[in-house]
């Protein structure tokens, strides 16, 4: 996914969105790993559970499980 950083990810040095099984267990391994949490895992209007966290080089991995098919 490309897009123009907005608003609190101005300046963003990457993101990436990843796909998969268990959204709470991978996010909990991230936080154990010394990742900071930007937001816990929430359903989305797009048919995705996410979570989002921080790496210590600053990279956004968008952490998601696809709940339904839709189309965007």
């Amino acid at each position: 996914m490309i897009s123009q950083a907005t608003g609190p990810f101005m300046g963003m040095k990457t993101a990436l969105y990843l796909y998969v099984n268990n959204v709470e267990a991978t996010y909990k391994r991230a936080l154990e790993f010394g990742c900071e949490s930007v937001f816990e895992a929430q359903d989305m209007d797009y048919g995705d559970r996410q979570a989002g966290v921080r790496d210590a080089q600053g990279t956004y991995w968008w952490i998601s499980t696809r709940l339904e098919e839709k189309s965007y």
